[in-house]
């Protein structure tokens, strides 16, 4: 965006160190994967920077998606870095339960292509935090999910599916 300072530009240090984190912990089954180390790359930081995330009337959360090759990228904003807060008053269904009706309507196709999903939180004090989600395409590799956002009971079926 030549002359307009990105939307989100205060994201772009952040994902690039929630990577590098997260990666150190994370087996090679992931972040060998092409679409993995996409998520850092120039023209996806600058896809997620640059994103209007307006929230529609009536709504708290906005989305944006794009496909990248392999790696089907769904960008959302939080008007809040509180997890417990997004928890309980912006997913009360769940996080799963926010994620789902995304990807139909955007006609992504599970087993397909990896999912990315980055969460930019942001609140009126000027806190700022990213968290996300990969789901690789790959169903014997576990996927990387925002521990702090699901609920109860998404955690227990988690835990249920990888033991």
């Amino acid at each position: 965006m030549e002359g307009t300072a990105a939307r989100n530009e205060w994201a772009r240090e952040l994902m690039l160190k929630h990577l590098e984190r997260h990666g150190a912990e994370l087996t090679s089954a992931i972040t060998t994967r092409e679409t993995w180390q996409r998520l850092g790359h120039p023209d996806v930081l600058d896809y997620v920077v640059n994103a209007d995330l307006t929230p529609p009337p009536g709504r708290l959360i906005a989305h944006r998606n794009r496909a990248f090759g392999r790696l089907f990228l769904v960008v959302s904003h939080f008007p809040t870095v509180k997890y417990r807060k997004i928890r309980k008053e912006l997913l009360p269904s769940g996080y799963l339960a926010l994620l789902d009706p995304i990807l139909h309507s955007s006609g992504f196709s599970a087993g397909e292509v990896d999912l990315g999903h980055w969460m930019l939180l942001k609140d009126e004090q000027g806190n700022r935090a990213v968290t996300l989600t990969y789901l690789p395409a790959n169903r014997e590799t576990i996927p990387f999910l925002p521990w702090d956002l699901l609920s109860s009971e998404e955690r227990r079926k988690v835990d249920q599916f990888i033991a």
